[in-house]
């Protein structure tokens, strides 16, 4: 028998009186012939033991969310006290949990899925790689390269709230709040779309439906449709001109008075290629576009108005003045 098929075996027999009778007291008649049941099988002996773990972590394991210990300890309580009478006709006082400790096996099952096993649910694109995403409350997100979304799959959709790493353009459903946690900052919406990036110490939000809050240590701001904010040097939020940065999401990176190591970043990512730019020209001020249908195309789009010049040597792009 498989290890997870022996775990939801134990767990089913715990929600069998009998059994779990047994495993309080081994010598109470009146019960099915578990001891022989036992016997029968060396693997047997392991599922007695587990269930017996398992009774005890009920009451001894130590659970995060305390006041859903305390209200299942209380549901226990309230059926601690029954009375066993044999097929003798005679009636044994025993203070045994019957209905109380199959209950808790069963809720164990919930409580097990919810602070035993890892829920978080894990994204990451590569270079040059965009993925789409549809959340359990049938919201999309689409991953941008070179970016990482996580979120607790268990507890989602009464707490949609979300780590983001990188970029990524998100289409929510009305709802509950959801949130999109950054390390610089973090942005609250109920239903609407938006684009979020997070690179390089940098920290921007585009709302292109909707409305959307967003908030860093430094202040917040409130962002309705075709308005966008950026951190400053200084950590703060400000509103920024639109650029139509989420263009990206249809092949299309858009810019407006932005460095060029920026353009460049990007277009290392999406053609997962190194490009050699000299600082003397890496904050040179670009506007206007590139696609991504077409390396060469891309690069004369970003160095052609600049009047730079660039050219292929093995793996590597070099650009010059």
């Amino acid at each position: 028998m498989e290890e997870e098929s022996l775990h939801d075996y134990t767990l089913d027999l715990l929600q069998d009186d009998s059994f779990v009778r047994y495993l309080k007291n081994t010598s109470l008649v009146g019960d099915k012939d578990w001891g022989t049941w036992l016997v029968s099988d060396p693997k047997n002996q392991n599922i007695v033991t587990e269930a017996q773990k398992i009774l005890e972590s009920i009451k001894e394991n130590p659970i995060a969310d305390t006041e859903l210990k305390e209200k299942i300890w209380q549901r226990i309580d309230q059926s601690t006290t029954s009375t066993i009478i044999e097929e003798t006709g005679f009636e044994k006082s025993r203070i045994i949990k019957l209905f109380g400790l199959a209950l808790a096996a069963s809720l164990l099952l919930l409580l097990i899925n919810k602070f035993s096993f890892n829920s978080t649910v894990n994204y990451n694109t590569g270079l040059a790689q965009v993925d789409n995403i549809t959340l359990p409350d049938n919201s999309v997100v689409k991953l941008n390269s070179e970016s990482k979304l996580s979120y607790n799959e268990s507890k989602f959709i009464n707490n949609r709230t979300l780590e983001l790493k990188g970029e990524a353009f998100f289409e929510v459903q009305k709802g509950s709040e959801f949130i999109v946690n950054t390390e610089l900052g973090n942005v609250t919406v109920l239903g609407t779309s938006f684009n979020v990036k997070v690179r390089n110490n940098h920290f921007a939000v585009e709302c292109i439906t909707g409305s959307v809050k967003v908030k860093n240590r430094q202040n917040e701001v409130i962002l309705k449709p075709n308005q966008s904010c950026e951190s400053n040097r200084n950590g703060q939020l400000e509103m920024a001109e639109n650029s139509e940065r989420y263009s990206w999401i249809n092949g299309k990176y858009s810019y407006h008075n932005r460095k060029l190591s920026e353009v460049i970043d990007d277009f290392q990512r999406q053609f997962d290629i190194k490009v050699i730019l000299p600082e003397s020209i890496q904050n040179i001020q670009y506007t206007g576009f590139f696609t991504t249908s077409d390396r060469d195309q891309a690069l004369e789009s970003i160095c052609w108005p600049l009047h730079l010049n660039w050219k292929i040597e093995g793996s590597e792009i070099i650009i010059s003045e």
